[in-house]
């Protein structure tokens, strides 16, 4: 006759049905003692917040950040990092502390304003890290991408800038004015990029070929989906790190 194999520790199994002397087969759903513990045991099979949102998103189809942002502001965070420690090393006054409070603050500062902004691209969505927020936008809702003086991406409603992907002054005007052409004897001549013998449009720089690739991955990504729903994440870390550490070196020099 067949039976149905009961956990001896009271926690969900798989149902199990007995096909011969010592040979289970296994049967689709789970069996738990109690409606009450089957509850605990499926809370701790649940994914987490994190974990949740990497699933929804899907997985990373590319990456894009400004690298010498970021290491200036590693930079910045290692420096910063060096002076909290030596401070440490001379002792817990009231000047030691200053400097460790000020340390973190310039080490907060730089990760938000340097490290941080990046965009990443997703299967389902794309994510614009900013200094103070995450903007999670899905593909069918990305209208276009510019670069400009920063990364634009529109939708139907709003636009939103990528802080961490911007082009210089200079690439600006320079794709404003057009090329120099000229020899190397003669003098040097600004020209429209419409002149013969003028490249045909600006040369690409980085901010234009991550807009361009972005407008590719939504293509891609945009007939495989439907709908979606625009979400902003503050990022509380970083803004809970850059103000405690602004107030305690504000009472720590007050208080000096």
């Amino acid at each position: 006759r067949a039976a149905t194999g009961i956990s001896q520790h009271g926690t969900c199994r798989p149902m199990r049905q007995r096909v011969g002397r010592g040979h289970w087969a296994s049967l689709p759903g789970t069996w738990c003692p109690s409606s009450e513990r089957h509850n605990v045991c499926m809370a701790d099979t649940q994914p987490s917040s994190a974990d949740a949102a990497a699933w929804g998103r899907g997985s990373v189809i590319e990456r894009f950040s400004a690298t010498p942002s970021r290491v200036v502001g590693l930079v910045v965070m290692a420096f910063a990092a060096f002076a909290a420690v030596d401070a440490a090393r001379h002792g817990f006054s009231a000047t030691n502390l200053l400097i460790i409070a000020l340390a973190a603050f310039a080490a907060s500062a730089a990760w938000m304003v340097l490290v941080r902004p990046r965009v990443t691209a997703y299967q389902r969505v794309v994510v614009i890290h900013n200094p103070a927020s995450d903007i999670e936008i899905p593909w069918p809702l990305v209208l276009g991408a510019e670069a400009r003086q920063t990364l634009r991406v529109y939708t139907a409603d709003e636009t939103f800038h990528a802080a961490g992907i911007v082009k210089s002054s200079r690439q600006i005007i320079q794709a404003k004015r057009g090329p120099v052409i000229g020899s190397l004897t003669g003098t040097a001549t600004q020209v429209p990029w419409t002149t013969p013998g003028a490249a045909s449009r600006p040369p690409a720089t980085y901010p234009d070929t991550v807009a361009q690739q972005l407008m590719t991955i939504a293509a891609q990504q945009r007939a495989a989906q439907q709908g979606g729903q625009i979400v902003r994440r503050w990022a509380i870390p970083e803004l809970t790190a850059l103000g405690l550490s602004a107030l305690a070196a504000v009472v720590l020099f007050v208080s000096r």
